[in-house]
């Protein structure tokens, strides 16, 4: 999918963080239960880059409000 869109897909987030400064947004497409883990960790680590995480954002509402 990656190929067909121009785009690089990683088996990881901290894949994603070690690449090259040219990527500008992320996309979080990982199981539910650790997308505020990684939208946390990719934030505070690379505040340049834009985050966009898959549905649902957060398991819970206190998640969510983080």
């Amino acid at each position: 999918m990656a190929d067909a869109c121009g785009a690089r897909a990683f088996s990881s987030w901290e894949d994603v963080l070690a690449d090259s400064d040219d990527a500008q947004i992320a996309a979080i497409c990982s199981p539910p239960s650790v997308h505020v883990e990684q939208a946390e960790m990719m934030s505070a680590l690379r505040s340049d880059r834009v985050v966009f995480v898959e549905k649902p954002v957060a398991t819970t509402r206190a998640d969510l409000e983080r």
